[in-house]
């Protein structure tokens, strides 16, 4: 890393491979301590989110993650600056340029054919969440989710997710699909907690799946949904758009693969799932919630 007086340098760790093209131009849509969303209008009407990421957090395709970050973004680096991609240098106007030449290409996001989820990873999330006090939309699986009642969002939550259940456990897709379509956009923030519920619902559901991120039925369903994309913010729909696609960001991608093969200590299990509560204040969480829900029936499920 450069600390002259010009642009803070930053070498990219890892890239993904849904980049910009050669030449996009855009402004910096929202800036954190660790991550840094960057919106680009590619020319042809559409508009492509790109995330700069510090070391720790989960890859996505759609960005990057920087082999060191000294000083946080949100220090030197303001909404609304304008940005650049050249193909080889991500600049932020008199602020930033990361170098992605060493960078290596991530595509972990895709999920290979797979199957039910194994019974005692299940059984392992579920003693996981009932035994710790969980923020977000894990508090549905609490041994005594009262606080339902008095959230109105985490009640509507619930309400959606029984019926997916019984509609994806009938085999009924524009079911699942409709009660899938009220979480889009549910919940305050750039990624609303209903969205981050849903794509891990996604992961579960292509997980288990014999086609992987490839499976007709699942592509089928979340064709339904995909017109509904639009209704939650930039953020949120550069995640939802992908989920439903079939591609998902590192820590949540791992935990599915691993959840179907199985073969897991609870030690481990739980690494895997702390990894992912521990991204965002309860955008984790809220994914996990979901990832959960797809691995229930309608016999077994805990907030029918």
């Amino acid at each position: 890393m450069s600390l002259t007086t010009g642009p803070v340098v930053l070498q990219a760790e890892s890239k993904g491979t849904s980049l910009p093209p050669i030449g996009s131009r855009g402004v910096v849509q929202s800036v954190f301590r660790r991550a840094l969303n960057l919106e680009f209008s590619p020319g042809n009407g559409d508009t492509t989110l790109v995330v700069v990421l510090a070391p720790g957090l989960p890859m996505a395709s759609w960005g990057c993650r920087v082999q060191e970050l000294p000083t946080p973004f949100e220090k030197f680096i303001s909404v609304g600056a304008p940005c650049s991609f050249d193909g080889q240098i991500l600049t932020v106007e008199g602020c930033l340029r990361v170098d992605f030449s060493s960078a290596r290409v991530w595509d972990g996001g895709s999920l290979p054919p797979g199957g039910p989820v194994r019974e005692d990873v299940r059984l392992g999330l579920w003693r996981f969440v009932r035994r710790k006090k969980l923020p977000g939309f894990l508090r549905l699986f609490a041994p005594y989710h009262s606080s339902v009642r008095n959230d109105v969002i985490l009640g509507c939550a619930g309400e959606a997710a029984a019926a997916m259940v019984r509609a994806r456990c009938a085999r009924d897709t524009a079911g699942e699909a409709e009660a899938a379509r009220h979480l889009i956009g549910l919940g305050p923030g750039l990624t609303p907690a209903g969205d981050d519920f849903l794509g891990g619902y996604l992961a579960g559901r292509f997980a288990q799946a014999p086609g992987g991120s490839r499976d007709s039925g699942v592509l089928s369903f979340a064709s339904l949904l995909l017109p509904y994309a639009g209704e939650t913010g930039i953020v949120a729909q550069a995640f939802l758009r992908k989920a439903l696609a079939g591609n998902f960001s590192e820590y949540i991608a791992d935990l599915a693969r691993a959840a179907v093969v199985g073969g897991l200590s609870d030690e481990e299990l739980q690494e895997l799932a702390e990894k992912v509560i521990g991204f965002g204040a309860t955008s984790g969480a809220d994914a996990l919630a979901g990832f959960l829900t797809s691995c229930f029936s309608t016999v077994d499920f805990p907030f029918e």
